[in-house]
Order: C-alpha cells, then sequence, then structure tokens
C-alpha cells in the first residue's frame, strides 16, 4: 500500500440503509443506496466487497462545460462487472445482485447457460491472473468479457479489465473506504498478467468528449466514456446515443424467447439478426413453437365451434382460454375466423401469455 496513492470515500450510510441489507446466501448481505451501488457485508457487519459508485449528475463534473480538478475522463468498458475479494482462507467473486457469482443474465431455455463464476476464471486463465498470488487486504472491481457474454459487440477473445481497487477496511461497520486512485499502480506490487485497464482521455470540455465519444456519427461499437472524480471516488457517465440504440435493439430481458416475441410484435426480428446473428437457430425455434401453437388452436376452434367434435372444457388447457376469448370476439364481431384472423390474434395478446401458453407442458412439469 505504500507505493500507490489513495483516497478515502464517505460511505455515508443510515441506519435505515443498514436495516435494509438484503441477504443473500454463504452468509452475506448486500448493501445499496442512492450513492452505494452494490456492497457486500458479512453477518458481523464487516464490509467485504465493494464496486465503483453509482453514477452522479453530470453538472456536478464541470464548471460552464470545462470539467473541474481531479476528474480524469475514461473509457466506458462493455462487459459485466465482477467484484473478487478474500474472506474466510478463500476467494469469493460478487455481482451487483449476487455473491458467489453462481448465477447468469441471459437464458434461451435451451442450452446450460456458465455462470459468471466460471465465465470469470476462465478469463483469468486466459490473461495469466492466479487470484491466489493477489493482494489479500484489497477488493478488487473487475470488467469481464467472455466469448459466452456478448452484450452488443462481438467478443473476440476472454479479457479482464481492472477498474478500481480498495483497501478492505479492518473495523466493523466501517463509514469509509479506501479506494486506489490510478489502479494500474498495482502492477508494480502484485502480478496481474495481461488484464487491461480503461484507456485515459486528455479532453477538458464537455464539447470535446461529447464530439468524440458521444455524437450522432458516433462509432456504434463506442460506450461512451466515464468521468471519474480521484479526490471523491464519485462517477458519471456521457454515453453514446448509437450504442444506446442498439442496447435498446438488444434489450434488457433475461429470457431470450420472451425478448424474441417482443422483438416479433415490433417488427424487428431480421433487424436483431443483423446485429446478433448468433440467435438465428434459437429465433427460428421460436418461431415454430408460435406456429405449432397457431395452428392446433386453430384446428381446435374449428372442431369445437364448427364442427362440434367435443365440449370446450374437454380441450387442453393451454388452448381453451384462447379459443374461448376467439369465439366471444367472432360473437361480437361476426367477423369470419379463419388461420389468419387466429394469427392476428396471437400477434395482439401480450407477450407473457403468449410465452406461458407456448411454454405451458414445460410449467406443468416444473410444478
Amino acid at each position: 500500500m505504500a507505493n500507490t496513492i489513495t483516497n478515502t470515500i464517505t460511505l455515508n450510510i443510515t441506519d435505515d440503509d443498514v436495516s435494509n441489507r438484503r441477504g443473500v446466501k454463504f452468509g452475506y448481505n448486500i448493501l445499496k443506496n442512492n450513492t452505494i451501488r452494490s456492497s457486500v457485508y458479512d453477518n458481523d457487519g464487516f464490509l467485504q466487497s465493494f464496486c465503483p459508485l453509482s453514477s452522479e449528475s453530470l453538472n456536478a463534473f464541470f464548471t460552464d462545460d470545462v470539467l473541474n480538478e481531479n476528474i480524469r475522463v475514461e473509457e466506458f468498458v462493455e462487459g459485466t462487472m465482477i467484484n473478487l475479494y478474500h474472506d474466510k482462507d478463500t476467494w469469493l467473486v460478487s455481482t451487483k445482485n449476487s455473491v458467489g457469482g453462481e448465477n447468469n443474465f441471459y437464458i434461451n431455455g435451451k442450452q446450460k447457460q456458465k455462470s459468471f463464476k466460471q465465465m470469470f476464471y476462465e478469463c483469468c486463465h486466459e490473461v495469466n491472473i492466479n487470484v491466489e498470488n493477489l493482494d489479500k487486504t484489497y477488493v478488487y472491481s473487475f470488467v469481464m468479457q467472455h466469448t459466452d457474454n456478448r452484450i452488443i459487440n462481438p467478443v473476440m477473445n476472454n479479457s479482464l479489465y481492472l477498474i478500481s481497487a480498495y483497501v478492505k477496511p479492518y473495523e466493523s461497520n466501517p463509514t469509509s473506504i479506501e479506494m486506489i486512485c490510478d489502479v494500474k499502480e498495482l502492477t508494480h506490487i502484485m502480478p496481474l498478467g495481461s488484464v487491461c485497464f480503461p484507456t485515459q482521455y486528455n479532453l477538458t470540455t464537455r464539447n470535446d468528449i461529447i464530439h468524440r465519444f458521444a455524437a450522432p456519427y458516433t462509432d456504434y461499437r463506442i460506450m461512451g466514456v466515464n468521468l471519474f472524480n480521484t479526490e471523491t471516488g464519485g462517477r458519471s457517465k456521457i454515453r453514446n446515443p448509437p450504442y444506446e440504440e442498439l442496447k435498446k435493439l438488444r434489450g434488457n430481458q433475461a429470457k431470450i424467447e420472451y425478448h424474441y416475441l417482443t422483438l416479433r410484435k415490433e417488427g424487428r426480428v431480421d433487424e436483431f439478426i443483423d446485429f446478433f446473428p448468433e440467435y438465428t437457430e434459437d429465433f427460428n425455434y421460436y418461431e415454430s413453437k408460435i406456429l405449432n401453437f397457431t395452428h392446433t388452436l386453430y384446428n381446435n376452434y374449428v372442431d369445437c365451434y364448427m364442427k362440434h367434435t367435443m365440449p370446450l372444457k374437454q380441450y387442453d388447457q393451454k388452448y381453451k382460454k384462447h379459443m374461448y376469448a376467439i369465439h366471444d370476439d367472432y360473437v361480437k364481431t361476426k367477423c369470419k375466423t379463419d388461420i389468419s384472423a387466429i394469427d392476428d390474434y396471437i400477434y395482439k395478446i401480450p407477450e407473457a401469455i403468449l410465452m406461458s401458453s407456448i411454454n405451458y407442458e414445460y410449467r406443468v412439469e416444473k410444478e
């Protein structure tokens, strides 16, 4: 620590924050508030993990559109934040909402996804980091880029960016934490392999930053920039509009099938596949499920309401409510109920209802 420059982050934790700590497995609690994006405490109140603070208003970083003193402009690195810390003779990882890293985000329903922990250690192997050789008195915050965890930009090689590091407080329920002002200094005191660091930019005005990183013509692969206050640990972001548009297309829905239904309703499936062709097979599978459901629903409707083969109550639960709704619409409008009418009905119902219906058998099996 003697070879690194640190500054103090005041935690500003209230009694309400402490009482609202969310318990998670392994005997740890996650604490968040308007300033703290995520922190992990053990049951004795010792702060184990910490990550960069939540983003503040841009106005706090500029005076007359000129950057204030002690503000550093950094690359906004795309990826998943993974926090690493040592406790009880073992290294643990945490994400914003979980301890242990056994979770993942995107779910396609067909194949088992790797956990964040597994992907993190695969990245460590590829960048030649042995966590056992790291200083145990620090908390490390990485951004992970893994080939199986694409967000927007294609990931060709697994990599890790060290974004921030903190000195673990020794006291219970601390009121502050020491941050490393420039994490690149840690390369002088411990082996960090080929880990990357965010690029720092020598820009001083808001206009210069926007012109280079957040204009309508900026490359969509650029996220924007982070503004970092080296005195207080405060952070803010300037986001690149073209990247944000693509991020909206990508969506923040963990279940890929649900997102497909949304894109289908919006008529944006082809646009999505242009940017994310790796989902072509999954999307074709989801569409086949919808087509099978639609045709079976139509045939059931014809058998029940036109041919009177058997009463509604004898049909499968997944179809009955839709058959009733379609016939109720016919009674009101007297419009012909053909396959195109069923297609229109399927198109209009909410995604959650359609998702539940086409996956009815899977839900019943789980129950």
